[in-house]
């Protein structure tokens, strides 16, 4: 009994000792986790840990493209866009030949700093989940799930945007204009403003020189300035998709990223 006593106390003792060494790491200098999430530190309960992990494995196996969800206690003195590309390089998630993996890397809110989110990039999906999209996943979809304390939905959001863009559902440029749609109303409204004073003004400076406003004056330049603020609103690109993946989640195998991504705090 006593013998038994000892083995156990021994095993738990080595248990809490590896679990210590890993959070005293940052997470590129350990090895790759066996699975989608890596959370040791309980970010996730059990269950989304497990949901998350499966949407995961199941968005490897139809379109070969990995995401790694990483929860890191800290940044250990990195930028998280710094951290994130590390962690990237090092465990390479996506297929060989293809690097077409992501990792949205994650530091926890805590009493005494702020919450970061980080989303990298692989070469082979950089130049259709661009940097501006990476940053609209996390402005959109992430930090206002996590400000309500909702973190397994951001991420989940964060997944079905990537997975339909990946899959072709729609384009970057789609997705883009959908959210800047949704700022358009203040924007025109901004503009319209600035146009309207212009004009008052320059009609005030007109009547007082005997002139008017039209032909080849701000009457005529109007139309070409509205023109000209719905182009700075507009985005090129798409999403050509990927092929279908081998099997189920057995590794890692691309790895090579530009330093691309985007992210945020909460």
């Amino acid at each position: 009994m006593n013998i038994l006593k000892k083995i156990l106390t021994f095993t738990s003792a080595i248990f809490i000792s590896t679990i210590t060494i890993a959070q005293d790491k940052p997470l590129f200098e350990l090895p790759a986790p066996n699975s989608l999430v890596y959370d040791n530190i309980n970010f996730f309960s059990p269950e989304d840990k497990e949901y998350l992990n499966n949407k995961l494995i199941a968005l490897d196996k139809e379109t070969s493209v990995q995401i790694v969800v990483a929860i890191t206690p800290e940044m250990y003195g990195y930028e998280k866009d710094d951290y994130a590309t590390r962690l990237l390089e090092s465990w390479k998630p996506g297929a060989k030949g293809k690097d077409n993996g992501f990792v949205i890397l994650i530091k926890p809110k805590t009493d005494d700093s702020k919450g970061e989110v980080f989303i990298a990039t692989g070469y082979g999906v950089e130049q259709f989940v661009t940097d501006a999209i990476s940053k609209k996943i996390i402005d959109n979809e992430v930090i206002p799930e996590f400000k309500k304390g909702n973190y397994t939905a951001g991420i989940d959001k964060a997944i079905n945007t990537i997975t339909s863009l990946t899959k072709g559902e729609f384009t970057g440029k789609e997705y883009l204009d959908k959210n800047n749609a949704d700022e358009a109303p203040w924007f025109i409204f901004i503009v319209f403003i600035i146009i309207l004073i212009t004009i008052i003004f320059a009609g005030r400076k007109g009547n007082n020189n005997h002139t008017s406003i039209g032909g080849g004056g701000l009457g005529s330049a109007v139309p070409w300035l509205l023109m000209g603020s719905a182009m700075g609103r507009s985005s090129s690109g798409g999403f050509g998709g990927f092929s279908s993946g081998s099997g189920g989640f057995g590794g890692f195998g691309g790895g090579m990223g530009g330093g691309g991504g985007a992210g945020g705090s909460w």
